[in-house]
């Protein structure tokens, strides 16, 4: 003998077990997607930093009067031109390791370096193109930390000594 109730049981189960199979796919799928994220920041921003090296390199042998543009387009993280030191960085947070931790990486003059963040799982990512001691010094007029979309100009300045390549925002 069926009761009517039967229905709304079943009914209530399954939707409560389509609930729980969601919650552990979006549970297990999300921490995934992150890294994968992450992990596109840090490709991007590294071709990003190859390309402003190249350019700065091209304006810095081209000589006085050699100019460039590029365009930046900064996700998340930090983007600091800092000509006191000569460097140029890229800091962001990640829970993707993009290298072995407190070893530092080069490639060519980029950089890289993953630091422990103190959060399980995360990771304190920097790309630094450094140019001190290079012959070049770096002349930055604008903000001190650049993001989302900006434009920057590049132009050799010349120099008797040191060749000054001049960075501002357009």
């Amino acid at each position: 003998m069926k009761k009517k109730g039967d229905v709304w049981v079943s009914a209530i189960l399954y939707t409560a077990l389509g609930v729980v199979l969601l919650t552990i796919i979006l549970a297990a799928g999300l921490p995934v997607i992150q890294k994968m994220k992450d992990s596109y920041t840090a490709k991007h921003t590294k071709e990003l930093m190859l390309v402003l090296d190249s350019n700065v390199k091209t304006v810095y042998h081209e000589g006085p009067g050699s100019q460039r543009a590029i365009s930046l387009d900064i996700g998340r993280g930090e983007f600091v031109i800092d000509g006191t030191n000569e460097v140029i960085k890229f800091n962001f947070e990640s829970s993707a390791l993009i290298s072995e931790v407190d070893s530092v990486v080069e490639e060519g003059n980029l950089q890289i370096l993953s630091k422990n963040s103190g959060v399980k799982g995360k990771y304190d990512i920097e790309l630094m193109l450094n140019y001190s001691g290079s012959g070049l010094e770096l002349n930055y007029t604008g903000p001190q930390i650049i993001s989302g979309k900006s434009d920057l100009f590049l132009f050799n300045q010349g120099g008797t000594e040191n060749i000054t390549i001049g960075i501002s925002q357009i």
